[in-house]
C-alpha cells in the first residue's frame, strides 16, 4: 500500500531586511527536507551600509515595509506588510519574526497565537542597548507572549530565564556565519599551520587583540583604533587587527 508522505512544516520567517551574511544559514535551513522555509523581507533601509542578499539562495518573497522615525530618537518603528495575514490565514504552521519592541505587527502576532494556535518564534539578540526598565519590561513582556524565543548568545538566554521567562521556551542558535566551516577548518589546523601564519605576518612573539566585524559607523572600529594606540604606549608589543569588511 503506497503511504501519503507526511506534508512539510511550512515556516514563514519575516524581516524588515536580510543582510547577505545571513545567505548561508537560511540556505541550510532550506535543506531540512521535513521543512519548507519561506524568507520574507523588504530591502534594507536607504542609506544603510548593509548589503542585501543578492542572490537569495533560498525560498525569498519580497514584502513592503514601513517605518515611522521616532522623533527624537535614531529608533524606528517598523510594520512587515502582510504578516498578520499569514498569521490569520495560516499560510505557515509557524512564525518567525525578529524580537522587536517596536514592530506592533509582533505585538498582535505573538497575542493573535495564543488564540489561532499557531506557534510564533521571536529571534535576536533580546537585548536593549543601552538596557533600561522600560525597554527590558518591554522585552518581557514580548518573550512572555511568544511561543519561543532565540537567542545568539547563552547570555542572552540566560538573563531572561533568570528574570523569569520558562527556561524551556528560550533557545540559542550561535550567530555565526557558516559553524560547520569555521568548525571543520578549526579541526584541519595544527599547531605548526598556526606559527606559519603568525611568521608569515610578522606577528609571532606579539600579543595580538582583532576586532572582528562589519566595518561601519554603529560597530565603532574607531574606539578599537583609539583603545589599540593608548594601549601600545604601555605595552609596545601589542598589534591590533581589524577584520571584516565596510566602506
Amino acid at each position: 500500500m503506497n503511504l501519503p508522505s507526511p506534508r512539510r512544516i511550512r515556516v514563514g520567517v519575516f524581516s524588515t531586511y536580510f543582510p547577505e551574511y545571513r545567505d548561508a544559514v537560511f540556505a541550510r535551513l532550506s535543506r531540512y527536507p521535513e521543512f519548507e522555509f519561506t524568507f520574507l523581507a523588504g530591502p534594507p533601509p536607504a542609506g544603510s551600509f548593509i548589503r542585501g542578499s543578492a542572490t537569495q539562495p533560498y525560498a525569498y518573497r519580497s514584502i513592503s515595509v514601513l517605518r515611522f522615525p521616532i522623533p527624537g530618537t535614531h529608533n524606528e518603528i517598523h510594520y512587515c506588510r502582510g504578516q498578520i495575514s499569514a498569521l490569520l490565514l495560516r499560510r505557515y504552521d509557524v512564525l518567525i519574526l525578529t524580537n522587536d519592541v517596536l514592530a506592533p505587527d509582533d505585538w498582535l502576532c505573538c497575542l493573535l497565537s495564543r488564540f489561532l494556535r499557531v506557534p510564533v518564534c521571536i529571534w535576536g539578540q533580546g537585548m536593549s542597548r543601552p538596557p533600561s526598565r522600560f525597554r527590558n519590561a518591554l522585552r518581557y513582556a514580548l518573550t512572555s507572549l511568544a511561543t519561543a524565543a532565540l537567542y545568539y548568545t547563552e547570555g542572552g538566554r540566560q538573563y531572561w530565564a533568570r528574570r523569569g521567562i520558562a527556561p524551556q521556551k528560550l533557545f540559542v542558535a550561535y550567530n555565526a556565519l557558516d559553524t560547520d566551516q569555521q568548525i571543520a577548518i578549526r579541526d584541519r589546523l595544527t599547531p605548526g599551520d598556526l606559527s606559519s601564519f603568525l611568521e608569515a605576518r610578522g606577528l609571532a612573539g606579539k600579543k595580538v587583540v582583532t576586532c572582528v566585524g562589519r566595518l561601519v559607523p554603529i560597530k565603532k572600529p574607531d574606539v578599537f583604533i583609539d583603545v589599540v594606540a593608548w594601549t601600545l604606549e604601555r605595552e609596545p608589543s601589542l598589534v591590533g587587527v581589524l577584520i571584516g569588511d565596510g566602506p
